[in-house]
């Protein structure tokens, strides 16, 4: 199967361990996004994928195009152009203190584009899947047009489109602009959802959002709101830390009741960033290999396990290493 996606490629600049940022004045660097994320994972799972997005041309671009190409993601639609790349830095937190995250992506080369720069009839034909992020509308008011452009196309080709709302609060106060009515064009085309209650506020009306506190509520609100929605998937936490803690995740399609998956338990996660995405792609993948909803939702949940053991932004478990967490391999025992 083929999957398209849209948005923006940074790099990631993280101090070492549970470190503050430039307490040692040491930074590792590697390359990520939400987006990309997920067609990392969806390539490692065997589908072809093609990435969306615009990367500067001289620079840190290079670098960037060859961590994409790593991945065994499709960088034929990849734009280069003047301008810079955007950048993310990160402090990943320890015990009482939460990871914490600062962006500087403002005037990179990806918020600069142009809505009309691509051709996506073009990019679309022959493909299965359409996967957007909240948080492309969030980058500029162009970025918002391009991503709204892309899943009408979509839309209007039959081709299915998924939304992870991927609330960022920072970058939606640096924009200035309202996320409820840039993510309304995209909500309106999309078929899978990923969402929880708290996203309420950008998802639904306002009258609507005291029904919403709850993801009964929350979906039965969303699924009144938006005809061509099917499926919302809504994953969580429950825990008193972050290093101790069980992943929740329920499943809901139209005209039926939710499936709830039992909580899997995770104790000292090794990286919290990307954990979303590596979810995103399990759901993903299991839909578009048209598995039961019980198998693809102990997939994607067995597979954002896994990424909380992985560093990094890409989660580098294989299928079969995820089907062994689903069936339930011990983690007690040397694999040797």
């Amino acid at each position: 199967m083929r999957v398209v996606a849209l948005g923006e490629l940074l790099l990631r600049l993280k101090s070492p361990g549970a470190e503050r940022l430039l307490q040692s004045g040491t930074l590792e660097a590697l390359f990520g996004g939400s987006e990309f994320n997920v067609l990392a994972s969806l390539a490692r799972f065997g589908h072809d994928t093609d990435y969306v997005t615009v990367l500067p041309e001289a620079g840190l671009g290079p670098a960037a195009l060859a961590a994409v190409r790593a991945q065994g993601v499709g960088t034929r639609f990849v734009r280069r152009a003047s301008g810079r790349l955007g950048l993310y830095f990160l402090e990943s937190g320890s015990g009482a203190r939460a990871p914490r995250v600062l962006y500087d992506r403002a005037a990179s080369a990806f918020a600069q584009t142009a809505p009309d720069a691509f051709d996506w009839p073009a990019i679309l034909v022959g493909a299965d899947l359409l996967h957007l992020s909240g948080i492309t509308p969030a980058v500029s008011a162009s970025a918002a047009a391009l991503a709204v452009a892309a899943a009408a196309s979509a839309h209007a080709a039959g081709v299915s489109v998924s939304l992870d709302v991927n609330m960022r609060a920072q970058l939606w106060g640096q924009s200035g602009r309202d996320p409820a009515a840039a993510l309304a064009p995209l909500l309106r085309t999309a078929r899978y959802l990923f969402a929880t209650p708290q996203d309420a506020p950008a998802c639904l009306p306002a009258m609507q959002h005291a029904a919403a506190t709850t993801p009964q509520g929350f979906t039965a609100a969303l699924f009144a709101t938006y005809p061509a929605l099917e499926l919302v998937v809504t994953g969580g936490k429950l825990g008193a830390s972050a290093s101790n803690f069980e992943l929740l995740l329920q499943v809901t399609r139209r005209g039926t009741a939710a499936l709830e998956l039992p909580p899997r338990p995770l104790h000292d996660p090794a990286e919290r960033i990307g954990a979303g995405d590596a979810l995103v792609a399990g759901c993903l993948h299991g839909l578009l290999r048209g598995w039961p909803d019980e198998r693809w939702s102990a997939f994607a949940l067995a597979a954002q396990a896994l990424k909380h053991t992985i560093p990094g932004d890409v989660n580098l478990a294989t299928p079969d290493e995820i089907e062994m967490l689903v069936g339930g391999a011990s983690v007690l025992r040397i694999q040797r």
